[in-house]
């Protein structure tokens, strides 16, 4: 893919950028560009599920990068990786999240957790008792110097591709609230974080790392600091775009994954790479200064990030890009979701799906490919918080995709599309509305749900009732809630580069 190419993609819904690079694949070579789309790429889950961070506090800091043990429990935007390497092939990659770590390596920033995902399976029986769910609104973790994440019974998809022989990283930032910091593996090497300088860095990292795995199977997630406030953009790209300073960070982001692209292609790794490009999430239509939207938009999709079910917040880009085997220009409508990573990289580098426990996730490679017209799921839950606030369904017959809305936030001021003077949209309490009669959309006629259905209602009673068949037989089980106590900034796990109360150091090395 061209550098160029990226931005169209973009402006769908951008909330913020996530890209996963999985080669060197088994050695196909016909000339092929980008690949496939699949749309949507969503956020949702069966059950409110275990979200990217980690149990382990020593694990849990903000702003570094890990290289080594089980990189799977910190969750970026880019990843390239290489399926299991076949007699004849001696290496593949991967890029993809990784969270413990041995050998300091790469930098990885980190200012606060993403929210929940659910990129790691759910466990069978008992699990920690700090989670990754909140109740409260906090709907992330809020500092680095907290004891909650991802429980210890969880097994990451790093986890397994380290066990098949990968190498396995992650670069990039994470935002938070505050307390930014940069980390090489569990170092903190720059303490505040110097947001103008981390574009680079990060690229460098990312470029060193497919250099200096080009010989084996790696797996590298890159998590951009772009497209998320406060936009940092670096000087050469700022005026660049017609669209403001959100323009202009999706410029930068662009020219990033370009070079990305060019590092794999130098190497000869890039027509055996399979890279997928992702947002955790849609636009931020609450992100503002100065009656300036900084958020980026969600088209014609309503809502936007943090708002339980509507589209705006869940449906985001997804490209994959796999020369000599992906059809270039190929599109995946049906839904799928980024719970599908999980099976389709353990497959593709030869490693086993754990089979004593639930996982929610579709191996994707049938409907990428073509072999199969569909991506396996035929509901997906989609969740505010511990609240089941939406389920999507697909009528494989009639190949209609149903959504119904339990509970929708109220917009403020009214009409607004966005709740307005708040950080994000409530999912309970006096700011969201719970409606006694489902709303219901058709969301293949109707993709920016503007149209609730209101007859004839013998489709409505069919699309309850499978739903509610669903529900019945399947009892999605919670996680286990974040507790405030497990939110709480406490001093004894206060990542520090030096001791004292200042906690201010800047040993970066500028040159790998």
């Amino acid at each position: 893919m061209s550098p160029s190419s990226m931005s169209t993609h973009l402006d769908v819904a951008s909330g913020t950028r996530m890209s996963l690079i999985l080669g060197p694949l088994r050695g196909q070579d016909p000339d092929v560009d980008w690949g496939t789309r699949m749309s949507p790429i969503s956020r949702s889950t069966e059950g409110p599920g275990p979200g990217c961070c980690m149990g382990n506090p020593d694990v849990m800091k903000r702003g570094a990068s890990w290289e080594g043990r089980d990189p799977g429990r910190h969750v970026g935007r880019t990843a390239a990786v290489q399926p299991h390497p076949s007699p004849s092939s001696s290496s593949s990659s991967s890029l993809l999240a990784p969270a413990q770590a041995s050998p300091p390596r790469a930098p990885t920033s980190c200012c606060s957790w993403p929210t929940t995902w659910a990129w790691a399976t759910w466990a069978a029986s008992g699990t920690a008792a700090c989670g990754m769910v909140t109740t409260n609104g906090a709907r992330v973790l809020q500092w680095a110097a907290v004891s909650g994440g991802l429980p210890t019974s969880e097994i990451t998809f790093a986890k397994i591709l380290q066990e098949q022989g990968y190498a396995t990283g992650l670069i990039g930032v994470f935002i938070v609230h505050a307390d930014c910091f940069l980390m090489r593996d569990h170092q903190v090497v720059q303490q505040p974080l110097r947001f103008e300088a981390s574009a680079g860095l990060f690229l460098r990292e990312a470029e060193a790392f497919i250099h200096r795995h080009q010989a084996r199977p790696f797996l590298l997630l890159v998590s951009f600091l772009h497209v998320h406030v406060p936009l940092v953009t670096s000087p050469a790209f700022r005026g660049r775009s017609a669209h403001g300073a959100y323009g202009d960070n999706v410029e930068e982001l662009d020219w990033m994954v370009g070079q990305l692209l060019a590092a794999l292609d130098g190497t000869g790794l890039g027509r055996r790479t399979l890279v997928y490009f992702t947002s955790d999430h849609g636009a931020s239509l609450e992100a503002r200064a100065g009656g300036a939207r900084l958020g980026g938009s969600n088209g014609v999709h309503r809502g936007g990030k943090g708002m339980g079910g509507w589209e705006g917040g869940i449906r985001v880009p997804g490209l994959v890009r796999w020369p000599g085997m992906l059809p270039a220009g190929r599109l995946v409508p049906e839904p799928t979701s980024l719970m599908d990573l999980f099976p389709t990289v353990v497959r593709l580098a030869g490693g086993w799906v754990p089979a004593d426990r639930e996982v929610d996730g579709r191996d994707l490679m049938p409907a990428l490919l073509g072999t199969a017209q569909a991506t396996g799921h035929d509901f997906l839950l989609h969740y505010c918080e511990a609240r089941l606030h939406a389920v999507r369904w697909f009528d494989r017959p009639s190949r209609t995709v149903w959504k119904l809305h339990f509970a929708t936030p109220r917009f403020d001021p009214p009409g607004s599309g966005a709740c307005l003077g708040f950080p994000a949209c409530a999912c309970s309490g006096r700011r969201m509305t719970r409606h006694r009669r489902p709303l219901l959309f058709d969301l293949t006629a109707d993709p920016g749900e503007t149209r609730p259905l209101r007859g004839p209602m013998a489709t409505r009673r069919r699309v309850e009732a499978a739903v509610a068949r669903m529900l019945r037989t399947r009892r999605p089980r919670a996680a286990p809630p974040l507790a405030p106590a497990h939110n709480t900034w406490s001093p004894h796990l206060q990542p520090c580069c030096a001791p004292g109360l200042l906690c201010a150091c800047d040993r970066l090395i500028p040159d790998l």
